[in-house]
């Protein structure tokens, strides 16, 4: 009997508390974020509105909103940065793909096409030759003394 203690296998690492570390810094970074933005909003020039010549607002004060507005505004700034912060990746993604996937069929019709039509046409006009070769193969391999029958073997 086998009396060795072998150690026991070592636990697999956990990626939940990196995965964890990084979500909560990213988090107080997007905090980070909109408390400067909205610091930032108030220190701005008025703003004027004008709609086809028309003014609609005059002196409007982003540092005059209220403190609720103020929230609702950086909410919306927010929103707006991630937005742009994940399509913009998955359209150059998509671009990408469909650049690949043309330069992917450009390669295949202009190189693999004629060769294929190469290969079949090799075939065709060798196929003679590959008939004889089968054929002497077929012959050679029945002539061998392992296809014999034994003299032992009752018929």
């Amino acid at each position: 009997m086998n009396s060795q203690v072998y150690p026991s296998p070592a636990a697999p690492r956990r990626r939940l508390p990196w995965l964890l570390l990084a979500a909560l810094l990213l988090l107080a970074a997007g905090l980070g974020t909109a408390l400067w933005l909205g610091n930032a909003l108030a220190h701005l020039p008025d703003v004027n509105v004008v709609i086809d010549g028309k003014e609609v607002a005059h002196g409007l004060s982003l540092g005059a909103l209220p403190p609720a507005h103020r929230v609702v505004l950086v909410a919306v700034l927010v929103v707006a940065l991630l937005t742009v912060a994940i399509v913009l990746p998955v359209a150059l993604l998509g671009v990408g793909l469909a650049l690949l996937l043309v330069l992917a069929l450009v390669i295949v019709g202009g190189v693999g096409l004629p060769l294929l039509a190469l290969a079949l046409l090799a075939a065709v006009l060798l196929s003679p030759l590959w008939l004889a070769a089968w054929l002497a193969w077929r012959w050679l391999a029945g002539r061998s003394p392992a296809s014999a029958p034994s003299p032992t073997m009752p018929a």
